[in-house]
């Protein structure tokens, strides 16, 4: 396994010298997990298991601070929808590595009996959370035939390692081991063993035939003789007469010491317990026989997850729990913990693969069990988030953090994977998150700004946060690093179109300096376009009168030139081209409404004191305006 070092914090020393710890260390696996490398086909299993998880949600509309969040649906389509897609991926393995194909399987079981223990029952449509005796047993059914499914594979290499052996009792406890009465039947009758085959079909939790076989089993001990008894056939005769542990002359017999915690929980059910016993109850009996706090101490493997190996120790605790056991005693006492339960551990090796738990921990929920801890929820959550990004899943990562309930924490977890992959955001994925997951619009274009700010773009930069509604930093951006240039650059009409997305009063009365900065440039853009249009017009009837309401507007302009702050040469530049377009219009307005005045000459001059105009420039302007006064007055 790889490991790709994401993010190094300051130290906890705070950048003293004499070392100290690292603070802020993740590490996230890369390339390879214990389904094997992460190909195309798992990426594929990966979205489809998280569409399947997206059709079965419902989207709960938030504020736009909060944004929408998602919840599984309170139906038993949602369990039935899960165990579909796993039986859909198990009938689509073709090819696959052999890691991959036991991952796919082991998933296919834990859906699968998740839907014995509480999914829809034949004959009990309707009445499947009802606690009946007809319930009961229908649930026992059920679990029966998934235990079969699961044990099945195993069963059948005990029955080919006999037949090698040409060992036909163990062949039988193979076929027990299975469930398959009828098969091991047939096989004691072909080999001639008639009375031991008419004992094993009326096998299983108690009644006459099992007190007679113990019976006799006790006198064959009493007497000395099972010693020459072979141990399979005492450990089948113990079975059918329902004791696991048989206490024989040389030694106990059990029944369970070859089988995986599976077939020794189906033996459990099938033949160590009544016939009508619950599930709960097998369960119970197979709790005491590997924990060993019943009557012959511990004769079971403790129920550990397939990876640790598949021979357990009898007698000593699994490193962890099997996730289906975990189920099982959830079903059975709804007190069990979930946070064990979807805990990696308990189905796969690799620690940071939360799949699978991510998946059962929302369906559990529907089934009404919700006393997992929120914190516990989060970090769930954010693991499998995280896991599905670093595989370039970073969209379903969006939808995956819309499970957590608190919405400052989901906008925050949501906003930095925005920030992390908008480079790689193209139109499908974004349609994606903002059609179907709800995600505002201006989440994604706040994280486009933080990107083109990165890039150093600008001008895409401040698009994005118009879209992002992030006014005041729009104006910021827009008069700092735009407006100088379009000035300069006479490029009105873009930075115009710019400007009067923050014109409107609801969003510049809350933008801090636009009245000497934004609301200028738009003001000197707007008039320059006026005047200009006037004079192009030139239409003689209405110009003096359109001139001379444009005169208080030139005149205003006049005052706010002076009050736009400039720190840098370029904005000094954009500065003084606005002066000098004003000084321009000014004398255009005042020369074309009518001769000039003293009191008019006098107007202007202010006027022209007013604007932060180029030493040369306003001496020039002075100049001009004195000999047009003098030519009048002469």
């Amino acid at each position: 396994t790889g490991w790709d070092l994401v993010s190094v914090g300051e130290g906890v020393t705070g950048g003293q010298e004499g070392g100290g710890c690292l603070g802020s260390v993740s590490v996230t696996v890369v390339g390879q997990t214990t389904c094997g490398e992460m190909d195309t086909q798992q990426l594929d299993s990966w979205e489809d298991w998280f569409r399947v998880a997206l059709a079965t949600s419902t989207r709960v509309e938030n504020t736009l601070q909060e944004g929408p969040s998602f919840a599984p649906q309170a139906s038993l389509d949602t369990l039935h929808s899960h165990a579909k897609e796993a039986a859909r991926q198990v009938d689509g393995l073709s090819e696959a590595s052999l890691e991959w194909s036991e991952w796919v399987e082991g998933t296919s079981q834990v859906w699968d009996l998740m839907v014995a223990l509480w999914g829809r029952l034949e004959d009990c449509t309707g009445e499947e959370t009802i606690e009946t005796h007809k319930i009961t047993m229908a649930r026992r059914e059920a679990v029966s035939k998934w235990l079969e499914s699961v044990v099945g594979k195993k069963a059948r290499e005990d029955m080919e390692k006999a037949a090698l052996e040409k060992n036909p009792v163990s062949g039988v406890l193979g076929s027990l081991s299975g469930g398959r009465v009828s098969q091991a039947c047939r096989a004691l009758q072909s080999g001639g063993d008639h009375r031991t085959a008419l004992l094993v079909a009326q096998m299983g939790g108690g009644g006459e035939v099992s007190r007679m076989v113990q019976q006799q089993l006790d006198r064959w001990t009493e007497v000395r003789a099972d010693t020459n008894i072979k141990q399979e056939r005492i450990r089948l005769l113990s079975l059918v007469a329902g004791c696991p542990v048989w206490g024989s002359t040389s030694g106990p017999v059990n029944t369970c010491s070859s089988l995986d915690w599976p077939r020794a929980l189906a033996s459990h059910l099938w033949f160590l317990t009544h016939p009508l016993a619950s599930v709960g109850d097998a369960l119970h009996q197979f709790e005491l026989a590997w924990r060993g706090t019943g009557p012959h101490g511990p004769y079971c493997s403790a129920p550990a997850p397939a990876y640790l190996g598949e021979e357990g120790v009898i007698g000593q605790p699994a490193l962890a729990t099997d996730l289906r056991y975990q189920l099982l005693r959830l079903y059975c006492d709804r007190s069990t913990a979930i946070e064990q339960l979807v805990d990696p551990s308990s189905h796969t090796g690799d620690r940071l693969d939360s799949r699978v738990g991510w998946l059962v921990a929302r369906v559990v929920e529907v089934l009404g069990y919700r006393h997992m801890a929120d914190h516990a929820k989060d970090r769930l959550h954010r693991d499998t988030a995280s896991q599905a990004e670093k595989v370039g899943l970073w969209h379903w990562a969006v939808f995956i953090l819309q499970h957590i309930e608190d919405g400052g924490r989901r906008r925050e977890a949501v906003e930095a994977v925005l920030d992390r992959n908008i480079a790689s955001c193209d139109e499908e994925k974004e349609n994606f998150i903002v059609c179907e997951l709800g995600i505002p619009i201006q989440w994604v274009a706040r994280a486009r700004a933080t990107l083109a700010r990165a890039e150093g773009r600008p001008r895409d930069r401040v698009e994005s946060l118009l879209v992002a509604e992030r006014w005041g930093e729009a104006h910021q951006v827009l008069v700092k690093d735009i407006a100088p240039d379009c000035i300069i650059g006479q490029e009105y009409q873009y930075l115009n179109s710019l400007l009067a997305q923050l014109s409107p009063p609801p969003i510049s009365d809350n933008i801090p300096g636009w009245s000497t900065q934004g609301s200028v440039y738009h003001q000197f853009i707007s008039v320059e376009q006026a005047v200009s249009s006037l004079l192009v017009a030139r239409d003689e009837a209405t110009l003096q009168y359109e001139l001379e309401k444009m005169r208080p507007s030139v005149s205003s302009l006049c005052r706010a030139v002076g009050s736009i702050p400039v720190e840098t040469a370029r904005e000094r530049l954009a500065q003084s081209e606005i002066a000098k377009k004003v000084a321009h219009l000014m004398r255009a307005v005042h020369s074309m409404v009518g001769t000039t005045s003293a009191n008019t000459a006098r107007q202007l001059a202010e006027h022209l004191s007013t604007l932060p105009l180029p030493e040369d420039y306003a001496l020039q302007e002075l100049r001009s305006l004195t000999r047009s006064y003098m030519m009048e007055i002469a």
